[in-house]
């Protein structure tokens, strides 16, 4: 509605209308997402055939946030955000060739500036922000960490079970392996966690047997296969998880003999990696 107040030189006028503080937070949320979907293309010229690692992720990133603001992922947005100020942080650790340009650390540089302004008053990064602080004081154990960080790879092979957005999360945890990234081990840990949560709670429900018999015999079947290592990361979740994992594989086992012998799903061929 158009609102009529007195104005500063005391006469009776239309009053402007204003953005709300709520608006004018999410206008300028929308400038700074299209300000990193510009600087992640500055970046993917930039590094271009020296760093083609880094070209080709950038590529990637800019790709999934083509979109509007409205519609991103920000848990996403903070993965490669956290990718990028990795790489910044580090890039005097890059010798000869292999150094970065002018151009691509002043990217990089606008992509770590840009992108904590997006992405932490979002609740799920809140808590993924939490959850890293804990952690800084609660170093995994080696064989854990090692555990997890095949999981998280198997995860992001593993197209015959698991979605494509769950398999990018899981990817995105790898590609920074090299030196520390907490923030990279955080995600790790929560996506691992929830898939072998969802697993097992698909696993106990009789109508997710119905439906989806095939899939749910596939997802059996990962998890027997990697039964091990899910063991060996779940050490460090805890007793009642280690306790609720024996029947979450007793079921897994029942499951997907059912289903081999109904002939619903056979063991996926092991998937080709292409070159790295």
């Amino acid at each position: 509605m158009l609102r009529v107040a007195p104005n500063v030189d005391g006469k009776l006028d239309i009053a402007p209308a204003r953005p709300g503080p709520a608006e004018a937070a999410e206008r300028l949320k929308r400038t700074l997402y299209r300000r990193l979907q510009e600087a992640f293309g500055d970046l993917e010229r930039a590094a271009g055939n020296q760093q083609p690692e880094v070209s080709r992720r950038a590529r990637a990133a800019q790709g999934r946030f083509a979109g509007d603001f409205a519609q991103a992922d920000l848990v996403e947005v903070y993965l490669e955000v956290a990718w990028v100020r990795a790489e910044f942080d580090r890039r005097g650790e890059r010798e000869g060739d292999d150094r970065f340009t002018n151009a691509a650390v002043a990217a990089l540089n606008e992509i770590a500036t840009i992108g904590p302004g997006l992405v932490l008053d979002n609740p799920e990064v809140e808590k993924l922000e939490d959850r890293r602080r804990r952690f800084a004081h609660d170093p995994l154990p080696p064989e854990a960490a090692a555990a997890l960080e095949k999981l998280a790879e198997t995860i992001a092979d593993g197209d015959a079970v698991f979605g494509e957005t769950l398999r990018q999360y899981a990817a995105a945890t790898l590609a920074t392996a090299e030196g520390t990234d907490d923030r990279r081990t955080v995600i790790q840990r929560v996506v691992t966690r929830n898939t072998i949560v969802a697993i097992g709670r698909w696993l106990a429900n009789e109508t997710s047997k119905k439906a989806y018999s095939g899939a749910l015999g596939l997802a059996a079947l990962w998890a027997l296969k990697h039964e091990s290592m899910i063991v060996t990361a779940a050490s460090v979740w805890g007793d009642l998880f280690l306790a609720w994992l024996g029947p979450v594989f007793d079921q897994a086992r029942a499951i997907a003999a059912s289903a081999q012998s109904a002939g619903a799903i056979r063991p996926p061929p092991p998937r080709r990696r292409g070159p790295q």
